[in-house]
């Protein structure tokens, strides 16, 4: 049994994997981060969540371009944080729409995926343009 360097306290498996202090927690998040095959293991398991495998997705993104569907940002890689594409779905089917940036994507969520109410922002930002001229 080894014991934690921050905390002092016994590991009950592995090095570090058992101690749950916030040095620990923090150092087995980076290393799962930069590890590439938990890279791809989350990678494939998010194609699961939407009922994707890599072929569907690999067309998704080629029948977009690799850009969003909505602002036409390109994403410099595949999918999840930062400067990618995001899968879009319905919440109530779990239908899959398309790929979004993250922007696009979040905005929908802001907007409760509600045409209306999109379509009621852009009627106000339209007029306060308008009165701007």
């Amino acid at each position: 049994m080894t014991v934690c360097i921050h905390t002092g306290l016994a590991h009950t498996t592995a090095y570090r994997k058992g101690c749950r202090c916030v040095e620990c927690v923090d150092f087995m998040g980076k290393r799962r981060k930069n590890d590439p095959a938990q890279k791809e293991r989350a990678r494939l398991n998010n194609l699961k969540r939407y009922g994707l495998d890599d072929a569907t997705f690999k067309s998704m993104m080629d029948s977009c371009g690799g850009k969003c569907m909505i602002c036409g940002q390109e994403a410099k890689f595949g999918f999840g944080h930062g400067n990618a594409l995001h899968i879009d779905h319905d919440h109530v089917t779990g239908k899959v729409r398309g790929l979004l940036c993250g922007s696009c994507n979040v905005g929908l969520g802001h907007f409760n995926h509600d045409p209306i109410r999109l379509l009621d922002a852009r009627i106000y930002l339209q007029e306060s343009i308008d009165a701007a001229e």
